[in-house]
């Protein structure tokens, strides 16, 4: 019985120092992991820091757009023709 209720104390505290330690390290982890499915799929680098300082240098309720230039209005291109079908029984 006594070595009963030393495994059990035993189990009991590694099971609290392994949520511990993934508590810890989770984050690191899957910020890693995203940054490479993301140099993977979009091939470029992200930066987490810069996106939380741009964040924090904005006031509430300030709105900013940014405009990607370079890229051509697609107003005018021809997008296709509708085709209206129709059930038939």
């Amino acid at each position: 019985m006594e070595k009963f209720f030393s495994v059990l104390i035993v189990v009991i505290i590694s099971f609290y120092l392994l949520k511990w330690g993934l508590r810890l390290i989770l984050p690191f982890l899957l910020k890693k992991l995203i940054q490479k499915v993301g140099e993977r799929n979009f091939g470029q680098e992200f930066d987490f820091s810069h996106q939380q300082t741009q964040k924090e240098s904005k006031s509430e309720g300030e709105v900013f757009v940014t405009n990607k230039e370079g890229k051509s209005s697609q107003k005018g291109k021809d997008k296709g023709e509708y085709i209206d079908f129709e059930e038939i029984k």
